[in-house]
């Protein structure tokens, strides 16, 4: 009876605790009904030719951008690059290349020889011989038939350049003018009246290709296995998916219904590629794909513009192509991202070649960057400008955390669509030896490591897995950033207004409030990497004899393997430090809006902002600790946490502060340090710092104190991407 008591009052706990994701439950239902495995493949990171090319693409543009890509790989980690369509003459003619964008290397060369044979003279038979016979050889060699194939080539190039080759296609497609569409007429879904189906596309009309015929299945399969096995592409997005169960009768198997279709559409496409292939799912039934594809398109096309460009219908801002749409969808569907498979929110757009404001681009990258899918530009980066390519790099590397959207079903009725994402960061249960950002690795390592590790182990934790219990949403595990031992919890909470005209955007107190999980972990080990420390997070015993214990409040650890989760009403009552990522603007609040509130359990400020059309701002949340440094943020990674691999204080006074230096960044860091004084000693580098502000002090209690606790620095820091121990190295003496 005890045991049935004690589960009683779990349960009665469960259903007073506020679920912020309601329909958890349900998506994890499906995923382990689908066999759903979103981490089997990885995460993906990079680049995609469509948005800048669209169908004007050629072997050489394509590689001037691999080998940018290649370059950037200090500033931004990719580890793929999707040519997308433009490549074939149409539609269904998957293994037709247009020539003159994908020339014949093989012809190329013969009409070089024989050119070279014209213009030169010889003397005698056996150098004629000679001449002739090196060509000839040359045109046999195996390196020769394996140039012939242009998008092999160019998978070639891709691979060498240190990333995964994606390609498009459309297996279940065809243009009118295609070759397929002509010898095969009898494959296109016809509709009721016995007309071609409608595609029902925006860009142009094409034929839906009958799934229900098994000929159609060996075309998609064959299409797909030579893309996989003969030009080596590693990542597919599959597009259009959903013209292989168009509506109509015009079918051959009328006992199938369009749900079956397109089941054995996608098993078909999933046989056909491997399980080691990374599928992208786009234009597809989103439940029929769960347990197929390892990523899907969850919005609309991105576009050019805010709203859907002439000559289509701006008002039609749901579903045609333009960033609007694009935003709203990623919002209303993150909670599917690392369950089902890696949402792909659309390519994220820097260049200068659309229509968007900088408040724009900047909302892009919020939302993208706090909603933790997928992640790819799609400029021509041989013209990317530093600005917008700073905007990209804050946001890399991915972090494998998913947002709530709070205000999902109490949306601004005027939008249509969340404001208020939240994100938390903790250090608990991980140690000052982080696994960070394959920092320790060699140059060899280094070019085959995948960049999106710490993202994917993260990621990893909080995923659905059928292999372990289904988790707690309440305990917001899916929307914690794990950062290293020394930086402490705080909430990260973004505002956006999406309206075409300034607005005041308010968080509520629930979005501010750092997650009361209330636990102490010790450890026994100081050298506890954090993929395997941070699955003790909530449970009451790990497997490697931690003690966990419940407290009301937390206490200042008495060494380096203790973690502090909450804090105690002491330093609640000196208030929060509240840092705007994107603005690089700090202040201190207090904890109580008056001296007259009674209310000492929690914060009562409220937090709001003043944005302009299309504005969107990263807020960091965070308890002042009076007497111990703090890591309140920077302006290189939009958690303010995430680009830290050690901090470290002593009894002396002497804080260090590593910033992860395998990738190049500058900007600056802002650090809280106890007293008042003017004495600060601070290097970087290992060498004075040249550019250290006292840009705020902090007062000691409520909004009428006049003493103060400590100070905030904002120190500039250059990190060199060299991985040496002082690169990106901050030491305060204090």
């Amino acid at each position: 009876t005890n045991g049935k008591a004690e589960e009683s009052d779990d349960t009665q706990q469960q259903q007073n605790e506020y679920n912020e994701e309601p329909t958890a439950n349900y998506i994890n239902a499906v995923a382990g009904y689908n066999n759903a495995k979103p981490m089997k493949n990885g995460l993906l990171t990079g680049w995609c030719s469509w948005y800048h090319y669209y169908e004007h693409i050629d072997e050489e543009t394509l590689a001037d951008n691999f080998r940018v890509l290649h370059d950037w790989k200090c500033k931004i980690t990719s580890n793929a690059a999707v040519v997308d369509d433009g490549y074939m003459t149409a539609w269904g003619d998957w293994n037709s290349m247009k020539r003159k964008q994908f020339p014949d290397k093989k012809k190329e060369m013969k009409k070089k020889t024989k050119e070279k044979r014209k213009q030169t003279q010889h003397d005698d038979d056996e150098g004629d011989d000679n001449n002739g016979g090196s060509g000839v050889m040359l045109l046999s060699s195996s390196s020769s038939k394996k140039e012939q194939d242009a998008l092999k080539r160019v998978a070639d190039t891709i691979r060498a350049n240190g990333m995964k080759p994606g390609l498009w296609l459309a297996p279940f497609a065809a243009d009118k003018n295609s070759q397929l569409a002509k010898d095969h007429p009898d494959w296109i879904i016809k509709n009721d009246l016995g007309r071609v189906a409608n595609s029902s596309n925006c860009g142009k009309f094409f034929y839906g290709l009958d799934a229900s015929n098994p000929q159609v299945l060996q075309h998609a399969y064959e299409a797909i296995r030579r893309a996989v096995q003969d030009w080596g592409y590693e990542v597919l997005k599959l597009d259009f998916l959903y013209a292989a169960c168009l509506f109509g009768n015009g079918k051959h198997d009328l006992s199938l219904s369009r749900a079956q279709v397109m089941h054995n559409a996608l098993r078909t496409v999933r046989e056909a590629a491997g399980p080691d292939v990374f599928l992208i799912g786009c234009g597809c039934p989103l439940g029929t794909a769960v347990g197929y594809v390892d990523g899907m398109r969850i919005s609309a096309d991105t576009g050019p513009t805010w709203y859907p460009a002439f000559p289509l219908p701006s008002w039609d801002n749901a579903t045609l192509p333009s960033l609007r749409g694009m935003i709203r969808n990623t919002l209303t569907r993150s909670s599917l991202g690392h369950r089902w498979w890696h949402n792909d929110p659309d390519c994220l757009l820097l260049g200068e070649s659309t229509s968007f404001t900088e408040e724009e681009v900047t909302s892009a990258a919020t939302v993208v960057a706090m909603t933790g899918g997928m992640m790819l530009l799609s400029d021509d980066l041989t013209k990317l400008n530093a600005g917008r390519l700073r905007i990209g790099m804050r946001i890399y590397p991915v972090t494998g955390a998913t947002a709530i959207a709070l205000d999902l079903h109490g949306a601004n009725s005027e939008t249509g669509f969340p404001s208020i994402l939240r994100l938390w960061c903790t250090d608990v249960a991980t140690s000052d030896t982080f696994v960070d950002g394959n920092n320790n690795q060699s140059e060899e390592e280094e070019e085959v490591a995948d960049p999106n590790a710490d993202a994917i182990e993260i990621a990893k934790l909080t995923t659905f897995s059928p292999d372990r219990p289904p988790q707690r949403p309440e305990r917001r595990e899916r929307s914690c950033i794990r950062v290293v031992w020394g930086l402490g919890t705080w909430s990260i909470v973004s505002l956006s207004n999406w309206n075409d005209y300034p607005a005041m955007v308010y968080a509520p107190k629930s979005a501010l409030l750092i997650p009361s999980t209330e636990v102490i972990v010790s450890t026994n080990s100081s050298t506890k990497s954090a993929s395997s420390a941070l699955s003790t997070l909530g449970k009451e015993e790990s497997k490697d004899g931690e003690t966990i214990e419940r407290k009301e409040i937390a206490v200042t650890p008495s060494n380096e393997n203790d973690t502090i989760v909450c804090t105690t009403n002491e330093e609640k009552e000196h208030g929060y430090h509240v840092f705007s990522f994107w603005s690089s603007k700090y202040v201190w609040v207090p904890h109580k809006q008056n001296d007259d509130d009674d209310d000492d359990d929690e914060c009562s400020f409220l937090l709001s902002k003043k944005l302009d059309p299309h504005e969107s701002e990263i807020f960091h949340i965070k308890p002042v600790t009076p007497g111990r440094p703090q890591y309140i943020g920077s302006d290189m990674h939009f958690t303010c946490g995430f680009e830290v691999r050690a901090f470290h204080c002593d009894a002396a006074g002497t804080l260090d502060v590593h910033l992860k230096n395998d990738l190049k960044r500058a900007g600056y860091i802002f650090l809280y340090v106890p007293g008042c004084t003017n004495d600060i000693e601070v290097t970087v580098n290992g060498e004075a710092g040249q550019e250290v502000e006292v840009m705020a002090m902090t007062p000691q209690g409520g909004l009428k104190s006049v003493a103060h606790v400590g100070r905030v620095l904002k120190i500039w820091v250059v990190i060199h991407g060299m991985r040496s121990e002082e690169d990106g190295k901050v030491t305060v003496k204090f």
